[in-house]
């Protein structure tokens, strides 16, 4: 079983590798500025519906699992244009 598909039994959050939370945040802060142009890559790029891809991304930041080095100006105009991707 993939680590990222564990969820942690105390907060019910998913532990990502290193690699899954390189791989999501490069991708979307690539395409955070394009609104939905990169949406028609998630799916062949990750497997699952642009909606789930942002929501990861949002688990990723919201768990404290982002990049440290990643300004915080940076990870709040991210989480808006997740935000933005998984609002019906």
């Amino acid at each position: 079983m993939r680590k990222n598909n564990i969820r942690t039994r105390r907060t019910g959050s998913r532990q990502f590798s290193p690699a899954d939370i390189r791989t999501h945040l490069i991708f979307a802060l690539m395409w955070a500025t394009y609104g939905d142009a990169g949406n028609e890559y998630v799916y062949p790029t990750f497997g699952v519906p642009p909606a789930a891809f942002y929501r990861r991304v949002l688990e990723i930041i919201a768990t404290g699992q982002a990049d440290p080095h990643l300004d915080p100006e940076t990870l709040r105009r991210l989480e808006r244009a997740c935000v933005r991707h998984t609002e019906p």
